[in-house]
Order: structure tokens, then sequence, then C-alpha cells
């Protein structure tokens, strides 16, 4: 083994090949399931399939396009559930069952990306001679390990290919379809999943119950744990905001018990919340039923359309004006919605659709809880719970440049 340059994962899988009388010069250990077993392991993981198939795969497709690989997922005990890639190296890789199906554990394939990731339970990369078996010398493979929502070991995802067209991108190929694929069990589980860092691409997410409990997280979610331990709600405290996604509220919403739900105890916090879902989804229909279960439930709830307001009066809508503000301004000016919300619970929806100009008013009258009308010079005192909503992605249209990143932070739980 020592004439092979070797990092410390795969000494250890050596070794241990090595201490359970394994060579290597003999041939790997046929360990197929029988077709009962596959069958219902299949069934067992058919929401971690799912997830592969419609999250994973397309990534994968776009990633590694026309590159000789095989994409592999597998269960917790190395059998291969499923596989996508390229035809010419699938009929390569056959004559070593490289197949659903096939158990890659260490005991019987010796040291391989699959096994040697479950046994050191970290992502790893072992190429061409470094897999323990010499038969299995013209592969390269990279695999990590796929965590559940609740930390538990799910299984692996491996990408296979031939050593010559092995590529540096592999490992941390695999390893993005890995969260990619985490993010979307995270996503599909019962419960208020938080977004504590929307300005990034692989935000730290906490899956919470109905009471503030911690139900689960995704793998940034778990690092994020790890520096700020989880007191319920408590450590949300301080935060500006928070983002939600409308497509896991629990439902019905309008249920008794839903009067204690996690966004509720947000808002009655001061915390922002940023909801975002395709347009249907039931936003305003959840902002209405936190009004009405919500302390100000006797004070205004004020819906705003964004996108539905004249472009050329937008801030007068908002802010309000003083008489004779502008041409046409009713002499007697006008509150605007900010102020009409004084006391009770805004909602901005469509917030995306506002022009800069207003988002950089808006902006000011969050800093400083206080607003000024068109026209008028005099700050106004302003107390309301704000939710803003859009079915718009507005952290890419903030790396556009249409939405103000700073507004984002404080509407979406930035907190300096």
């Amino acid at each position: 083994m020592s004439e092979h340059p070797v990092s410390s994962p795969i000494q250890r899988s050596w070794q241990r090949c090595l201490h359970q009388g394994l060579s290597r010069q003999q041939s790997a250990e046929l360990d197929l399931l029988p077709q009962g077993e596959l069958s219902a392991r299949l069934e067992a993981s058919r929401e971690l399939i799912a997830c592969f198939q419609r999250f994973v795969l397309p990534l994968f497709a776009q990633l590694l396009a026309g590159r000789p690989c095989r994409l592999l997922l597998c269960d917790a005990e190395g059998a291969i559930l499923a596989a996508s890639g390229d035809d010419g190296f699938a009929r390569h890789a056959e004559r070593i069952f490289l197949r659903s199906g096939a158990r890659w554990g260490e005991a019987s394939k010796g040291t391989n990306a699959i096994g040697t990731a479950l046994a050191e339970q970290s992502e790893v990369q072992v190429l061409g001679a470094q897999h323990f078996f010499a038969q299995h010398s013209f592969l390269s493979c990279s695999a990590c390990p796929l965590l559940g929502p609740d930390g538990s070991l799910l299984g692996v995802l491996d990408i296979s290919t031939d050593a010559a067209h092995h590529g540096g991108d592999m490992l941390g190929t695999v390893r993005l379809l890995a969260m990619t694929l985490e993010n979307a069990l995270l996503a599909r589980q019962p419960g208020w999943l938080v977004d504590l860092e929307p300005q990034s691409l692989w935000s730290a997410r906490l899956l919470l119950g109905e009471a503030g409990e911690l139900l689960g997280a995704n793998r940034a979610g778990r690092l994020w744990l790890g520096q700020y331990p989880f007191d319920g709600l408590q450590l949300l405290r301080e935060r500006r905001g928070l983002r939600l996604d409308a497509g896991v509220a629990p439902t019905p919403i309008s249920t008794p018990q839903d009067s204690k739900s996690v966004p509720l105890k947000m808002l009655e916090r001061g915390i922002s919340l940023l909801i975002e879902g395709e347009t249907g989804s039931g936003k305003e229909h959840l902002v209405r039923a936190l009004h009405s279960r919500s302390s100000r439930r006797e004070q205004p709830l004020v819906c705003v359309n964004c996108g539905a307001l004249p472009a050329d009066l937008v801030e007068a809508e908002l802010f309000g004006y003083v008489g004779g503000a502008f041409s046409g301004a009713r002499s007697q000016g006008s509150q605007g919605y900010l102020r009409a919300a004084h006391g009770g619970i805004l909602m901005l929806d469509e917030v995306g659709e506002l022009p800069l100009s207003a988002q950089t008013r808006l902006l000011r009258v969050l800093q400083e809880r206080a607003v000024t009308p068109v026209g008028s010079h005099k700050p106004e005192v302003v107390d309301f719970w704000l939710v803003s909503a859009s079915h718009r992605d507005l952290a890419a249209m903030v790396q556009a440049g249409t939405f103000r990143e700073d507004l984002y932070y404080r509407i979406s739980g930035w907190h300096q």
C-alpha cells in the first residue's frame, strides 16, 4: 500500500479491510439484495428517491453534462437504490455490479467511496488504485453521506467514473448535490421552515414545531446551531426578521391550536416576516389568520398590493402626503397605508414590485420607526408589525440590483 499516496481515511479503510482478512487480489464478493428485499427498501425510501429524481437529477445533468460518469443513490447500508448518468460508462460498470440492488459496504467491496463514506461518516474520494480490490482500480469515485432533518444517516450519494476521466470537481459536485437533496427533504417535513441566512445560496434552515421547538435542520443549520445553541424562540428574539416558506405552513391554519404558531410568536416579539410562495399559496390568508389571533386583533390590519399601486403615486400611497404636496393632491392630504397601520399589522404583498425610490424610503421608516409624508419635513412615529410577501425571488433581484440588499436583510432576517 505504501506505493500509493493515500489520505488518512483511505489508510484507515485499508486497515479495516486487512483486519477482515480481505486480499487485494481476490475478487469482490457478489453482494446483491434479493428482489423482495430490494422492493421493500425502495418502498421505504420512496420520499428520498422522489426528491432525488425531482431535485438532484436535473442539477446533475446540468453540472456534468456529457461526462462519462454515473450518479448513485445508496441507502445507509450502501445498497444502490437509484442510478443515472452516462449509458456507456454504465455498461462498463455493470461487470462489477455497480447497479441497483448491489451493496457496496467495505466488508464485501473493500475500500470504495460508498462503503468508506459510510464507515467514516464523512465525504471521501477514492481514486484508481486507492481501491482495495485491484479489479476496481479502473474507477474513481466521490461520495458524500446524506443526513436526514434530524441528523440521522440516510445513505450516500456517489459519483463514479473511469479513473482516466475523473475531474477535480467531482467531490465538490457530489457535496452540492447532497446538500440539495437534504434541503429538499427538510422542506417536505411538516412544520415551519425558518431561513436564518436568506442572503446565502446555502442558507442555514431550521424546522420548528407549533410551540417553537426544534424539529430538524439542514447541514448549514446544524453548523449554525453549533455556534448558537437552540433555546426555543429565545435565540431569535434579537433578530430583525425571518424568511418563511409559505409552502410548509401547518394546515389547516384556522384550527384552534394554531393560535400558538411559530410566526405568530415571532410577530408578537416584533420580528418582521417575509413569506415567499407562488401566487395562490395562501400568503394573505395566513396573515389574516395571524392577525385574528394576535394581541393586535382589535387594531388595524392593512394589506397593500404593492404591484397594484399607480407607478407615479407609490410613495404618496404608502407614506401619505400633505395637502398641496403635488399636482392633483387632495387639499386635506392623506395619511397613507403605513400610518393607517399604526398600532396594528402591515402586510406589503408583492413587495418586490416597489420601485427603488420607495424601497429607500421604506428602509428609512423601518430603521427610524417614523414616517415622513410626501411634501413634509416632519417625521411621525409609527408602530406596526411588518409582514412582507412575494412570489418573486427577492434574493435574485438583489443580485440583479433591482431590490435593495439592506432592505432585503431588514425584512427577511439579516442581523449585524
